[in-house]
C-alpha cells in the first residue's frame, strides 16, 4: 500500500517537470489533496501494524521512494526481532538525479535513525520497541490502578536545503498501558522556499504520565519516524536536498515515579518480558574531560613512572 502511495507523497513539495510550466495557483490548488495525504501517510507509517505485532518485539522500517522513474526503483523492507536488536538500512535511485538512503536500528530502551534525500524523492526511517511490563508493590492487590510518570530523551537534527521545496520532520509517539498516547511529540524543518523555519517541538527529554494495574502486564510502545521530502521547484537551480541524524538517539529516561491514590510508592518492583528494566535510565552519561591542571599531574606521573628503575625479582 505504502509503496504505491510514496511516489504521489513525493510530489507534495513539487509538481512533476512536466507540470512546471502551468498556471501557479491551479498547482497549488492541486497540491493541497497531496499534502493533505503525505501527512496521513506519515502518521499511518508511524503506527502502521500496531494491531498485528507481537507484544514483545523490536521493528525497524525504512523506505525509499522516488518521484520519478528510473535508477533501482522504490526500496521499502521491515526487520522485527522478537530476541534482540533489530537493524536495517536501506538506497534508492530514480529519475531526475534522485537518490536517497535511510539507516535505523531499535533495541528495548534506544532507536537510532538517519536517512537523506536528494532530487525528487522520500527517504523514511522509523523504529519502534514493544514490551510488556510488570509492576508490583508489598500489600498492593493485583488489578488495583496506579499511575507512573516516565520520560525517554531525543536528540538529533533536521537539515533542509535552499534549492526546491525541502522538509525533514521528526515524531516521537510512547504509551504505557493502552489508550491515547502518554508523550507525542514532532517537528520539521522546512526549506528556504517554504519558509526556512523549524516548526514543533525542540529535541529534549519528554515526560509522559500512564496509568495501569498492578501486578498485571502492560503494554509499552515507543514510536519514532523520521523524514526527508525532496522535489525541484520553478526557481530550483541545483539539487534539492534534505537530511535527518537521530542516530544519537532516543533513549528510554527510566521510571521517575510510582503512586498509587496519588501517593509516590518508595517500594515497588519492576520486571519485563525482554529482561529490560525500565526502572533506570538508558540515557549515556557524559565521560567528563579532565581540566587542564589535572591533565598535567597526570602525564607528571606517569613520565616519574616511566623513569623509575625497575629491578628483577630474584
Amino acid at each position: 500500500m505504502f509503496k504505491n502511495c510514496l511516489p504521489a507523497c513525493a510530489g507534495v513539495l513539487v509538481r512533476p517537470a512536466q507540470a512546471l510550466g502551468r498556471d501557479a495557483s491551479k498547482r497549488r490548488a492541486r497540491a493541497r489533496p497531496a499534502a493533505i495525504l503525505c501527512g496521513a501517510l506519515f502518521t499511518a507509517l508511524a503506527v502502521s501494524g500496531a494491531g498485528v505485532q507481537a507484544a514483545i518485539v523490536n521493528t525497524a522500517q525504512v523506505v525509499v521512494s522516488p518521484s520519478f522513474i528510473g535508477g533501482s526503483g522504490p526500496f521499502h523492507e521491515v526487520v522485527s526481532n522478537q530476541s534482540g536488536a533489530a537493524s536495517l538500512s536501506g538506497s534508492a535511485t530514480g529519475g531526475g538525479n534522485s537518490s536517497g538512503a535511510g539507516m535505523t536500528y531499535v533495541d528495548w530502551g534506544v532507536v537510532k535513525l538517519s536517512g537523506e534525500a536528494f532530487g525528487s524523492l522520500n527517504t523514511i526511517s522509523r523504529g519502534s520497541f514493544r514490551d510488556e511490563v510488570l509492576i508490583t508493590a508489598p500489600g498492593v492487590p493485583t488489578g488495583t490502578f496506579g499511575t507512573l510518570i516516565f520520560s525517554i530523551m531525543v536528540d538529533g537534527s533536521l537539515a533542509a536545503g535552499s534549492e526546491g521545496g525541502t522538509v525533514a520532520r521528526w515524531q516521537l509517539d510512547a504509551d504505557l498501558g493502552g489508550g491515547a498516547y502518554d508523550i507525542s511529540a514532532r517537528g520539521r524543518q522546512n526549506g528556504a522556499e517554504l519558509g526556512g523555519a523549524y516548526i514543533g517541538s525542540p529535541f529534549g527529554e519528554f515526560s509522559g504520565t500512564g496509568t495501569f494495574q498492578f501486578g498485571i502486564a502492560s503494554q509499552l510502545l515507543v514510536e519514532l519516524t523520521a523524514s526527508a521530502q525532496v522535489g525541484y521547484s520553478q526557481t530550483s537551480t541545483g539539487l534539492p536536498s534534505a537530511s535527518y541524524d537521530l542516530a544519537h538517539s532516543l533513549y528510554w529516561g527510566g521510571i521517575n515515579s510510582v503512586s498509587l491514590n496519588g501517593v509516590a510508592l518508595s517500594d515497588y518492583s519492576v520486571s519485563s518480558g525482554s529482561g529490560t528494566d525500565y526502572r533506570d535510565s538508558m540515557v549515556p552519561v557524559p565521560q567528563p574531560v579532565p581540566e587542564p591542571a589535572s591533565l598535567g599531574l597526570a602525564l607528571a606521573g606517569l613520565g616519574l613512572l616511566a623513569g623509575r628503575p625497575w629491578r628483577r625479582r630474584g
